[in-house]
């Protein structure tokens, strides 16, 4: 008898627990967490009236492993849509909408990118030098982090990048490589 132990409970944890399920009897599979709740960054608070989600609170429908967990987990149903294409970060007590002429918080349109209120005119001209810095030389296991501060700056990297991409991957983009 075949038997399997899933180290962590976070979302990769409890989807390779479900699938192994679909093979194996789940009494044959045990999930070790070490904090006191499973779904690992995924959770929520109350913010105000308002339930919050702190950790992710999306996922990009173009993965279509991510859309078959959620019909195989008949989920579909819950799925919400957007109401607005546009989104927001919040900081500094209040919400910024993310600057024009980014993908991913990475400035591509200086252009459209100048001007937003996420960043100081120093961290604005700082990310405009980028083009400047010729073709970067990346290491085996450079971090998003390590890799966007070098080519944009600390301020896009903890203002834009991180949230941005920390929140889609549930992690720090100094951890994500």
């Amino acid at each position: 008898m075949t038997k399997a132990v899933v180290i962590g409970g976070g979302i990769s944890g409890l989807a390779s627990a479900y699938f192994l399920s679909q093979k194996m009897a789940p009494g044959d599979i045990t999930v070790l967490e070490s904090s006191d709740h499973f779904g690992g960054t995924i959770k929520g608070t109350q913010f105000g009236l308002s339930r919050v989600e702190t950790g992710p609170d999306s996922f990009i429908t173009r993965n279509p492993s991510a859309v078959e967990l959620i019909e195989d987990l008949k989920l579909s149903d819950d799925l919400i849509s957007p109401a607005t294409s546009s989104a927001f970060i919040y900081s500094r007590s209040r919400l910024h909408p993310i600057p024009g002429g980014t993908v991913f918080g990475a400035p591509s349109n200086f252009k459209k990118f100048w001007g937003n209120s996420l960043l100081s005119k120093t961290g604005q001209a700082r990310a405009a030098l980028e083009p400047l810095l010729g073709r970067a030389k990346i290491d085996n296991d450079t971090t998003v982090g390590s890799f966007s501060k070098k080519r944009w700056g600390k301020e896009v990297t903890e203002n834009l990048i991180d949230p941005l991409v920390g929140g889609i991957h549930a992690g720090s983009v100094y951890q994500l490589s």
